[in-house]
């Protein structure tokens, strides 16, 4: 696995290993992205010769295959990302770095055809069917049932109130571009485990702005 931080417009290599071609989703590729990225939705974009292959992130996805068409010689790797909720075009980008991919010795006899990447459009479609079915077919988690799952101890109100930063303002580093989306789009549902726990209002909006 290779991994990478992603640093205002840096990728930094923090794991690498060697790479051979003729791979079909073997290679996983990680990624750390730094508060100013996870507002954004990502696309992460692998050049070689003439041939561009993007594969869709969105805001919270952390990691990749690399795309099974690379063959040996180098690969321009980049990440790109669009503001989604914003009223103007903010687009952040990150200067690319080379991997380079060696001659793995493969040699098949009448083997399948590598799978291709699927276009932007086609990635980007199937992301909006997953948010809107939840992962294979059931009801997403909201932003604080993960919450819930990763350690967190109170109420909806109480993780309300944990968002918020010193000056009372959102805080970055404590609640993602999605989860303010999970609320905004209604998808924040009652406390299952607590009968007393209120649906989310429009008042408990406004107090993480």
């Amino acid at each position: 696995m290779w991994k990478f931080l992603v640093k205002q417009q840096k990728i930094e290599v923090l794991e690498r290993e060697t790479l051979a071609d003729k791979q079909i989703a073997f290679v996983k590729i990680k990624f750390f992205f730094d508060c100013d990225w996870k507002k954004f939705h990502k696309v992460v974009q692998f050049s070689q010769c003439d041939e561009t292959y993007n594969v869709v992130l969105g805001i919270n996805g952390i990691s990749c295959h690399l795309p099974s068409e690379l063959h040996a010689g180098s690969v321009k790797m980049s990440i790109f990302g669009y503001e989604v909720e914003s009223d103007t075009t903010i687009r952040a980008t990150t200067i690319p770095v080379m991997l380079n991919i060696r001659h793995s010795g493969f040699i098949g006899d009448a083997e399948p055809p590598i799978p291709p990447t699927p276009d932007l459009y086609t990635q980007l479609l199937k992301k909006i069917a997953e948010i809107q079915s939840g992962a294979n077919g059931k009801d997403g988690l909201s932003a604080y049932e993960l919450a819930k799952e990763n350690g967190f101890v109170g109420t909806l109100d109480e993780w309300l109130e944990s968002l918020k930063g010193k000056d009372g303002k959102l805080d970055c580093t404590a609640i993602t571009i999605a989860e303010i989306d999970a609320i905004l789009n209604g998808s924040m549902s009652d406390d299952p485990d607590n009968p007393d726990a209120e649906e989310i209002t429009n008042e408990e909006i406004d107090r993480l702005f």
